[in-house]
């Protein structure tokens, strides 16, 4: 650490070399980023956590409402099946239909056409001379009968389908009717129906963390994921990108996940910022201010390592999964409102302990950085380049090391003894990593 350049701060408040301090801009802005999220949190994001909070309990004290909520999903899963079985039956039955009013009226058509020339063959054949007929046994009325006939079994053909696809109809509409009829209760926060019932199978499903902090035999149970599956829950709760920015019920606040972000790529900054001593700004002199790739790859390796160990350190504190988690086991109804009460209290002191490491930090993170750069100015480049292929390498390696993960967890799943619980817990180890 180049710890004499404090001594220089008061080069930080010189307009000239305040416009040229590019790291001090930068730190500027996470530190507003920090103060936003930390406002954001305390007015929406705090209360929805308090709220879900809640609404487990309620569901634990509610067994009964779990169980209507369990059978009209199964309700409408019957249903959603007999509405597709249904829809093919009078696709098929209507296209039956076409078929045989098709046929019905290329038979119609051949018998007009056939009767049009016996009509007109026994005109012709009586017709006198002078035009007049004479001919007895012409009867066109028996003809036109056959015809009316004929237009009257169309007719009624037609009707007979009609009242078929009615009664289809009315049948579906008392089914929706039925499936509609719930009993009604007064829900917390003034919520709906609807609203409370997407909430139960959100909370009541396994998240991502969940299925993946399994022990062996309950995931020998549970977990059915594929490969691919698990690859991708992995990047969802690890990868600091799809993280942070990926909007998904994981019990966390999504304004401290992306906060967590900003909050790494400063951390970043810094430790790189520290590993520039006196031989790297004379190898910088030496290469005349162009970057040197491979004499700086140890300090982006170490930097990067350093950063992620650090911020798996304040994750702990800014992530409320395991202690929301914890409180969706079964307990008894006494004791589940003294566990609340103490899981509240947990992530209060968490929280605000993460908000006052994070802004001492990023207070010592700025004063450091703007005066080494207001001191060493023209090793400033140098340094942003090294910070940000350091953060791009911490952004791309999870997509590699996660593929080891899934091949020994599935291998472990999949044994026809279930005895390899070496391989399971060796995945789970390359996992946390």
């Amino acid at each position: 650490m180049n710890l004499n350049v404090l001594k220089c701060y008061k080069l930080i408040f010189n307009l000239e070399s305040f416009k040229h301090n590019y790291s001090n801009m930068i730190m500027i802005i996470i530190i507003i980023i920090f103060i936003f999220s930390f406002f954001f949190f305390y007015c929406k994001d705090y209360f929805n956590l308090k709220k879900i909070l809640n609404i487990i309990v309620y569901f634990q004290l509610n067994p009964n409402l779990v169980k209507i909520f369990l059978n009209q999903k199964k309700r409408e899963n019957k249903t959603h099946l007999k509405k597709i079985k249904n829809i093919a039956v009078v696709n098929n039955h209507k296209i039956k239909n076409k078929s045989k009013i098709i046929i019905f009226n290329r038979v119609k058509k051949a018998n007009l056409k056939s009767l049009n020339k016996k009509i007109s063959n026994v005109k012709l054949k009586n017709k006198d001379i002078f035009g007049e007929s004479y001919n007895k046994f012409a009867n066109p009325n028996k003809k036109k009968k056959k015809i009316g006939k004929i237009i009257n079994n169309i007719m009624n053909f037609n009707n007979i389908v009609s009242s078929k696809e009615a009664i289809f109809n009315k049948k579906n509409f008392s089914n929706k009717l039925k499936n509609k009829i719930i009993k009604k209760l007064i829900y917390p926060y003034n919520m709906k129906e609807n609203q409370m019932c997407e909430i139960f199978f959100k909370v009541n499903a396994n998240s991502d963390s969940e299925l993946n902090e399994l022990d062996y035999n309950s995931s020998v149970k549970t977990d059915k994921r594929t490969y691919f599956q698990y690859y991708l829950s992995l990047l969802r709760t690890k990868h600091l990108l799809i993280f942070s920015f990926w909007p998904s019920f994981d019990y966390n606040s999504q304004i401290i996940k992306i906060f967590l972000f900003f909050f790494e790529f400063a951390l970043s900054f810094i430790v790189n910022a520290l590993f520039f001593n006196d031989d790297t700004m004379h190898k910088i002199y030496e290469d005349k201010g162009s970057f040197d790739f491979i004499y700086n790859i140890p300090q982006i390796l170490f930097s990067s390592l350093i950063s992620g160990f650090t911020d798996s350190l304040i994750k702990e504190l800014a992530l409320t999964d395991s202690n929301l988690i914890s409180l969706k086991q079964k307990t008894e109804n006494n004791n589940i409102n003294i566990k609340k009460k103490k899981i509240l209290k947990v992530i209060k002191i968490k929280i605000a302990l993460f908000f006052i490491i994070t802004l001492l930090l990023l207070i010592a993170f700025w004063f450091y950085l703007a005066c080494f750069c207001a001191v060493y100015i023209n090793t400033q480049m140098p340094l942003i380049n090294d910070t940000l292929i350091s953060f791009c390498t911490s952004m791309i390696t999870p997509f590699l090391i996660y593929i080891l993960p899934g091949i020994f967890r599935l291998c472990a799943l999949k044994a026809k003894k279930k005895d390899k619980k070496f391989l399971f817990k060796f995945s789970k180890i390359l996992q946390w990593f």
